[in-house]
Protein backbone atom coordinates (compact mmCIF):
# COMPACT_ATOMS: atom_id res chain seq x y z
CA UNK A 1 0.00 0.00 0.00
CA UNK A 2 2.76 2.14 0.90
CA UNK A 3 4.72 2.08 -2.34
CA UNK A 4 1.23 2.33 -4.22
CA UNK A 5 0.28 5.53 -2.27
CA UNK A 6 4.07 6.80 -2.83
CA UNK A 7 3.96 6.26 -6.80
CA UNK A 8 0.52 7.85 -7.37
CA UNK A 9 2.02 10.74 -5.17
CA UNK A 10 5.07 11.06 -7.32
CA UNK A 11 3.37 10.49 -10.58
CA UNK A 12 0.80 13.42 -9.50
CA UNK A 13 3.57 15.60 -8.41
CA UNK A 14 5.02 15.54 -12.06
CA UNK A 15 1.79 15.64 -13.72
CA UNK A 16 0.91 19.05 -12.10
CA UNK A 17 2.58 21.79 -14.32
CA UNK A 18 5.17 24.11 -12.86
CA UNK A 19 4.22 27.89 -12.73
CA UNK A 20 7.23 29.43 -13.24
CA UNK A 21 8.60 26.96 -16.12
CA UNK A 22 5.32 27.08 -17.54
CA UNK A 23 5.15 30.60 -18.04
CA UNK A 24 8.46 31.00 -19.59
CA UNK A 25 8.34 28.48 -21.61
CA UNK A 26 4.42 30.28 -22.82
CA UNK A 27 6.28 33.48 -23.46
CA UNK A 28 9.04 31.98 -25.25
CA UNK A 29 6.12 30.87 -27.40
CA UNK A 30 4.94 33.55 -27.63
CA UNK A 31 7.64 35.41 -28.99
CA UNK A 32 8.32 33.09 -31.51
CA UNK A 33 4.86 32.52 -32.77
CA UNK A 34 5.18 36.99 -33.34
CA UNK A 35 8.46 36.76 -34.17
CA UNK A 36 7.14 34.94 -37.34
CA UNK A 37 4.22 37.05 -37.89
CA UNK A 38 6.25 39.97 -37.68
CA UNK A 39 8.60 38.64 -40.56
CA UNK A 40 5.70 37.05 -42.87
CA UNK A 41 4.22 41.06 -42.10
CA UNK A 42 7.58 42.48 -43.37
CA UNK A 43 7.62 39.75 -46.41
CA UNK A 44 4.12 40.79 -47.82
CA UNK A 45 4.05 44.68 -46.78
CA UNK A 46 7.72 45.16 -48.55
CA UNK A 47 7.82 41.63 -51.18
CA UNK A 48 5.91 42.77 -54.04
CA UNK A 49 7.67 46.18 -54.25
CA UNK A 50 11.04 44.43 -53.75
CA UNK A 51 10.43 42.29 -57.01
CA UNK A 52 8.73 44.77 -58.81
CA UNK A 53 11.69 47.10 -58.41
CA UNK A 54 14.68 44.85 -58.34
CA UNK A 55 15.73 45.40 -61.97
CA UNK A 56 15.83 48.99 -61.79
CA UNK A 57 17.23 49.20 -58.47
CA UNK A 58 20.10 46.25 -59.06
CA UNK A 59 22.54 49.35 -60.12
CA UNK A 60 21.89 50.57 -56.30
CA UNK A 61 21.85 47.10 -54.50
CA UNK A 62 25.51 46.42 -56.72
CA UNK A 63 26.88 49.58 -55.43
CA UNK A 64 26.21 48.75 -51.85
CA UNK A 65 27.84 45.44 -52.21
CA UNK A 66 31.05 47.10 -53.90
CA UNK A 67 30.89 49.62 -50.40
CA UNK A 68 30.42 46.94 -48.48
CA UNK A 69 33.34 45.27 -50.06
CA UNK A 70 35.54 48.43 -49.61
CA UNK A 71 34.52 48.86 -46.12
CA UNK A 72 35.72 44.84 -45.64
CA UNK A 73 39.38 45.67 -47.28
CA UNK A 74 39.86 48.42 -45.30
CA UNK A 75 38.99 46.61 -42.24
CA UNK A 76 41.51 43.79 -43.46
CA UNK A 77 44.55 46.44 -44.61
CA UNK A 78 44.05 47.93 -41.03
CA UNK A 79 44.51 44.74 -39.41
CA UNK A 80 47.27 43.72 -41.50
CA UNK A 81 49.36 47.30 -41.01
CA UNK A 82 50.92 46.35 -37.61
CA UNK A 83 51.83 43.36 -38.52
CA UNK A 84 53.85 44.74 -41.67
CA UNK A 85 55.26 47.99 -39.37
CA UNK A 86 56.39 44.74 -37.30
CA UNK A 87 58.18 43.03 -39.96
CA UNK A 88 59.68 46.17 -41.37
CA UNK A 89 60.80 47.12 -38.01
CA UNK A 90 63.23 43.51 -37.99
CA UNK A 91 64.09 43.59 -41.37
CA UNK A 92 66.80 45.01 -43.51
CA UNK A 93 66.54 48.52 -45.51
CA UNK A 94 65.85 46.73 -48.51
CA UNK A 95 62.80 44.39 -46.28
CA UNK A 96 61.65 48.07 -45.19
CA UNK A 97 61.65 49.68 -48.16
CA UNK A 98 59.43 46.54 -49.62
CA UNK A 99 56.88 46.97 -47.18
CA UNK A 100 56.83 50.49 -47.86
CA UNK A 101 56.24 49.68 -51.47
CA UNK A 102 53.48 47.13 -50.98
CA UNK A 103 51.52 49.70 -48.05
CA UNK A 104 51.63 52.01 -51.21
CA UNK A 105 49.68 49.84 -53.07
CA UNK A 106 46.48 49.77 -50.89
CA UNK A 107 44.37 51.48 -53.45
CA UNK A 108 45.86 48.78 -56.17
CA UNK A 109 45.20 45.82 -53.63
CA UNK A 110 41.40 47.16 -53.04
CA UNK A 111 40.87 47.37 -56.34
CA UNK A 112 41.55 44.01 -57.23
CA UNK A 113 38.67 42.74 -55.34
CA UNK A 114 36.24 45.77 -55.94
CA UNK A 115 36.73 44.98 -59.64
CA UNK A 116 36.21 41.06 -59.30
CA UNK A 117 32.65 41.90 -57.29
CA UNK A 118 31.70 44.45 -59.85
CA UNK A 119 32.37 42.27 -62.61
CA UNK A 120 30.41 39.27 -61.46
CA UNK A 121 27.55 41.26 -60.65
CA UNK A 122 27.18 43.07 -63.07
CA UNK A 123 27.63 39.36 -65.39
CA UNK A 124 25.08 37.70 -63.46
CA UNK A 125 22.09 40.58 -63.39
CA UNK A 126 19.81 39.34 -65.99
CA UNK A 127 19.67 35.78 -64.45
CA UNK A 128 19.30 37.09 -60.89
CA UNK A 129 16.73 39.34 -61.54
CA UNK A 130 14.77 36.63 -63.80
CA UNK A 131 15.20 34.62 -60.34
CA UNK A 132 13.36 37.07 -58.32
CA UNK A 133 10.55 37.64 -60.75
CA UNK A 134 9.77 33.95 -60.13
CA UNK A 135 9.11 34.83 -56.50
CA UNK A 136 5.94 37.18 -57.42
CA UNK A 137 3.89 34.26 -57.86
CA UNK A 138 4.62 32.44 -54.92
CA UNK A 139 3.71 35.33 -52.88
CA UNK A 140 0.11 35.58 -54.22
CA UNK A 141 -0.43 32.04 -53.83
CA UNK A 142 1.00 32.02 -49.87
CA UNK A 143 -1.68 35.68 -48.99
CA UNK A 144 -4.26 33.36 -48.39
CA UNK A 145 -1.55 30.88 -46.09
CA UNK A 146 -0.08 34.18 -44.79
CA UNK A 147 -4.08 35.30 -43.50
CA UNK A 148 -4.46 32.03 -41.62
CA UNK A 149 -1.04 32.13 -40.20
CA UNK A 150 -2.41 35.72 -38.58
CA UNK A 151 -5.53 33.91 -37.13
CA UNK A 152 -4.13 31.11 -35.79
CA UNK A 153 -1.00 33.14 -34.25
CA UNK A 154 -3.45 35.50 -32.61
CA UNK A 155 -5.02 33.22 -30.80
CA UNK A 156 -1.83 32.87 -28.82
CA UNK A 157 -2.33 36.06 -26.91
CA UNK A 158 -5.53 34.30 -25.34
CA UNK A 159 -3.95 31.93 -23.68
CA UNK A 160 -3.17 33.35 -19.85
CA UNK A 161 -0.78 32.41 -18.03
CA UNK A 162 -0.10 29.64 -14.88
CA UNK A 163 -2.21 26.99 -15.39
CA UNK A 164 -2.89 23.44 -17.19
CA UNK A 165 -5.64 25.12 -19.45
CA UNK A 166 -3.13 27.56 -20.74
CA UNK A 167 -0.51 24.92 -21.57
CA UNK A 168 -3.53 22.97 -23.90
CA UNK A 169 -4.66 26.52 -25.53
CA UNK A 170 -0.83 27.16 -26.41
CA UNK A 171 -0.35 23.43 -27.75
CA UNK A 172 -3.68 23.93 -29.49
CA UNK A 173 -2.54 27.26 -31.43
CA UNK A 174 0.54 25.16 -31.86
CA UNK A 175 -1.22 22.80 -33.80
CA UNK A 176 -2.99 25.80 -35.79
CA UNK A 177 0.28 27.16 -37.02
CA UNK A 178 1.48 23.48 -37.80
CA UNK A 179 -1.85 22.74 -40.21
CA UNK A 180 -1.25 26.14 -41.70
CA UNK A 181 2.57 25.19 -42.44
CA UNK A 182 1.49 21.47 -43.94
CA UNK A 183 -0.79 23.57 -46.27
CA UNK A 184 2.44 25.93 -47.99
CA UNK A 185 3.49 22.69 -50.20
CA UNK A 186 -0.16 22.32 -52.20
CA UNK A 187 -0.32 25.93 -52.18
CA UNK A 188 2.70 26.91 -54.18
CA UNK A 189 3.13 23.67 -55.88
CA UNK A 190 1.98 24.95 -59.40
CA UNK A 191 4.57 27.96 -59.55
CA UNK A 192 7.65 26.34 -57.35
CA UNK A 193 9.48 25.02 -60.72
CA UNK A 194 10.08 28.27 -62.04
CA UNK A 195 11.87 29.29 -59.16
CA UNK A 196 13.68 25.91 -59.52
CA UNK A 197 14.43 26.27 -63.35
CA UNK A 198 15.41 30.26 -62.37
CA UNK A 199 17.92 29.21 -59.34
CA UNK A 200 19.62 26.25 -61.53
CA UNK A 201 20.35 29.33 -64.65
CA UNK A 202 21.53 31.32 -62.05
CA UNK A 203 23.33 28.92 -60.14
CA UNK A 204 25.23 27.99 -63.29
CA UNK A 205 25.83 31.58 -64.99
CA UNK A 206 26.69 32.81 -61.29
CA UNK A 207 29.32 30.17 -61.52
CA UNK A 208 30.41 31.15 -65.11
CA UNK A 209 30.36 34.90 -64.43
CA UNK A 210 32.44 34.31 -61.45
CA UNK A 211 35.17 32.57 -63.81
CA UNK A 212 34.88 34.93 -66.42
CA UNK A 213 36.64 37.36 -63.73
CA UNK A 214 39.93 34.79 -62.92
CA UNK A 215 41.60 36.46 -65.31
CA UNK A 216 41.07 40.16 -65.15
CA UNK A 217 42.07 39.64 -61.37
CA UNK A 218 45.13 37.68 -61.78
CA UNK A 219 46.06 40.36 -64.63
CA UNK A 220 45.53 43.17 -62.62
CA UNK A 221 47.40 41.13 -59.38
CA UNK A 222 50.18 41.43 -61.83
CA UNK A 223 50.30 44.61 -62.82
CA UNK A 224 50.11 45.46 -59.19
CA UNK A 225 52.86 42.90 -58.00
CA UNK A 226 55.26 44.69 -60.91
CA UNK A 227 54.80 47.99 -59.26
CA UNK A 228 55.36 46.93 -55.96
CA UNK A 229 58.67 44.88 -57.80
CA UNK A 230 59.52 48.19 -59.35
CA UNK A 231 59.38 50.34 -56.23
CA UNK A 232 61.69 47.93 -54.23
CA UNK A 233 64.45 47.97 -56.89
CA UNK A 234 64.51 51.39 -57.69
Amino acid sequence: MYSLTRFLFCNQVVALPNKADDSNIIDIVKKIVHKIEDLMDELFATGPNFIDTFADQYHWYLTKLLNYTRTAITRALEALEPILDGIAAQSTDAGKKLISCIEQQKNGIMALRVNFVSGAGRCMKDDLVALVRTVAPLLKDLSGIHDEFKKAANGIDQCQRGDQQTLLCVAQVISDVLKVAAEIPDAVKNDFQPVIDAFKAFSISGKQCVANQVDPFYISAGKVLTKVVICATA
